[in-house]
């Protein structure tokens, strides 16, 4: 976290964050390997968005999509491995939504969809799991059952495309979003 372009390591030093100038993933591994080895268990990479509607991805999903093969100290999946080996519990985790995102119960997106979707962005990125972050005005004040459903189809949706059962999936309720259900 931080200020745009700037995260720290978990020693407290900083580092320029890789937005659209870290091409080899050197920054992102140099602050993903600081949090492994300071005995961190989840790194959660924020935020990813539904294709197509107006909130894009941000942040670390911007600078996790862009490493590729080109680089292969730095591609994704070897990153991962040196992650494992460094803490054999990390998981890594792409959160989705985000203060900014637009699409949850209320968006009118198709749940199955967007689990789709998002299940889909997150094995293409080589990713231990998911993180559901529904929260911002669009979601609105309390949720009613069928919000409620509405969440419940991503995650069947997620868990069913999920054959081997491999993903850690956590979901963050944000109050008082879903603090009382109404009827």
């Amino acid at each position: 976290a931080g200020g745009p372009g700037v995260v720290w390591l978990a020693d407290g030093s900083d580092t320029k964050n890789a937005q659209a100038s870290d091409p080899d993933g050197s920054n992102a591994r140099a602050v993903l390997e600081s949090y492994a080895n300071a005995g961190f268990n989840e790194l959660i990479l924020a935020f990813w968005n539904y294709p197509g509607t107006p909130a894009s991805n941000s942040d670390w999903v911007i600078d996790w999509a862009s490493i590729t093969n080109d680089a292969p100290d730095f591609y994704q999946q070897t990153l991962i491995d040196d992650l494992h080996a460094i803490n054999p519990d990390l998981k890594v985790l792409v959160s989705a939504g985000g203060a900014y995102g637009n699409v949850g119960p209320d968006s009118g997106i198709d749940p199955v969809d967007y689990g789709t979707a998002l299940y889909n962005f997150t094995v293409a990125n080589n990713l231990d799991g998911i993180d559901l972050d529904f929260e911002g005005s669009l979601l609105g004040l309390w949720w009613s059952f069928e919000q409620y459903g509405w969440v419940e189809t991503v995650v069947k949706t997620i868990a069913l495309l999920d054959v081997s059962n491999s993903l850690t999936m956590s979901f963050a309720p944000v109050g008082p979003l879903c603090a009382v259900p109404l009827v």
